[in-house]
């Protein structure tokens, strides 16, 4: 009987500052800087029924500082060790530091090896912190009765008492990027290219929804399963969870082509 209402409302403000300039020169041309600074404000406000009495109000803060380097080491141009073609380094690191959570870093290397004027190599090396956001670490705790889940233990579909909110023993994630590139623009075609691309992330303590219940799920997690003494599912906590690591990879095929098939007819345009 009734039914249960749930508002929330988002405010957001962001500010950044950059700065671009060329501080000195090298053989091979100029050294590139770009440095940034930034402050963004985020607060969520939010109301259940289901929580009489209770508003919920969340905070972040997030001041942030950057810089990036562009350091050209090779280049036909400038005839400084041409025979190599262009080859050009990058640099970049950052810091954030969040009202609610602590401080998070980042960097990445790379490089761009221009092999020909046709072919040219790419590739970059990522490693930054993630907090979990506003909502996982602090939405509040819910207790929902009678929802239906499909026991896949038993084979049927039961009512269980679920729990949802938000998790503060999250955990800072680190985050390992690995990206490589081949680009070829076409011979026959102007302003068209094959690109090659493979990418490779590797990350540890990972912030995520609680996954479908599944036998080796309930293993990991035996906390967040109750079964009465029949092993009936009776009530399960969905709230975020921190997995060990998460690992993917990716091989990307692109081909972009863009110009003029054939020849323009002489009589085109005329009517």
């Amino acid at each position: 009987a009734g039914y249960d209402e749930a508002h929330s409302v988002s405010d957001s403000v962001d500010s950044l500052v950059t700065v671009m300039g060329s501080p000195f020169y090298l053989p091979a041309g100029a050294v590139s800087m770009t440095v940034d600074a930034g402050y963004s404000w985020t607060r969520l406000q939010s109301t259940d029924t289901r929580n009489p009495g209770l508003e919920t109000r969340l905070t972040r803060g997030d001041l942030s500082t950057g810089i990036n380097l562009g350091v050209p080491i090779a280049s036909r141009r400038d005839d400084v060790w041409s025979w190599l073609g262009d080859f050009n380094l990058n640099f970049s690191a950052g810091v954030d530091h969040l009202s609610d959570f602590g401080t998070l870093t980042n960097w990445t290397a790379g490089a761009v090896w221009g092999v020909t004027e046709k072919l040219s190599l790419q590739g970059s090396y990522i490693v930054r912190d993630a907090a979990p956001s506003l909502a996982q670490l602090g939405n509040p705790e819910v207790v929902t009765l009678n929802v239906p889940i499909y026991d896949l233990t038993n084979g049927e579909t039961v009512l269980v008492t679920t729990t949802t909110g938000g998790n503060p023993a999250l955990e800072r994630q680190k985050q390992r990027d690995l990206r490589l590139a081949v680009m070829w623009d076409l011979p026959f075609l102007d302003r068209s290219n094959v690109m090659i691309e493979y990418f490779r992330n590797h990350s540890s303590d990972v912030a995520s929804s609680f996954p479908l219940l599944t036998p080796a799920i309930e293993s990991a997690f035996p906390d967040r399963v109750m079964r009465d003494t029949s092993g009936r599912l009776i009530a399960l906590d969905q709230r975020p969870i921190t997995l060990a690591e998460q690992k993917s990879s990716r091989l990307k095929f692109g081909l972009n082509l863009s110009g003029r098939f054939g020849k323009a007819s002489e009589n085109q345009g005329s009517s």
